[in-house]
């Protein structure tokens, strides 16, 4: 039977992808023009780009040998696209930096991670509760941080 964890490799690819979309796209400026985030800026898009690269990449090197740390990476990316990307697009029509990258590759890749883990028996219901989790928590972290730092700065 093949193992279907390198799709977590597939997935870090992706998230590479979608960096260079939001900066060819000027992400910054539209932060800024867009949502009134006046003190966004570069160093701290690429800092937080970096710890999700470094994470993804330790996801994608454990592999299944802990598939609710693995699957992080591809739940994160199905959270985010759908809540950050897809219901904006939807329903305001809306276009942001990182839209077709999450769109395109983002949700399928995750899906297919899913898939994957489902077809090699690596999903309980507790791997994908602890999954999402721990996506959902490193997704907010940099918000959380930018938070913290516009209150105590």
């Amino acid at each position: 039977m093949t193992s279907h964890a390198y799709l977590i490799w597939l997935c870090l690819s992706a998230y590479a992808i979608f960096i260079l979309e939001k900066v060819m796209f000027d992400w910054q400026n539209w932060a800024q023009n867009r949502l009134g985030l006046m003190d966004v800026n570069w160093p701290e898009f690429y800092s937080s780009s970096a710890v999700m690269i470094v994470v993804g990449m330790c996801c994608a090197m454990t592999g299944w040998s802990e598939p609710a740390f693995a699957l992080l990476f591809p739940a994160l990316m199905l959270i985010k696209s759908v809540l950050f990307y897809l219901i904006p697009l939807v329903f305001k029509a809306r276009f942001r930096p990182g839209v077709f990258s999450s769109i395109v590759l983002f949700i399928p890749l995750a899906c297919w991670t899913f898939n994957g883990a489902y077809n090699d028996d690596m999903i309980t219901p507790v791997v994908v509760i602890v999954a999402f989790a721990l996506g959902a928590l490193l997704l907010a972290l940099p918000m959380l941080f930018y938070r913290l730092k516009r209150r105590f700065h």
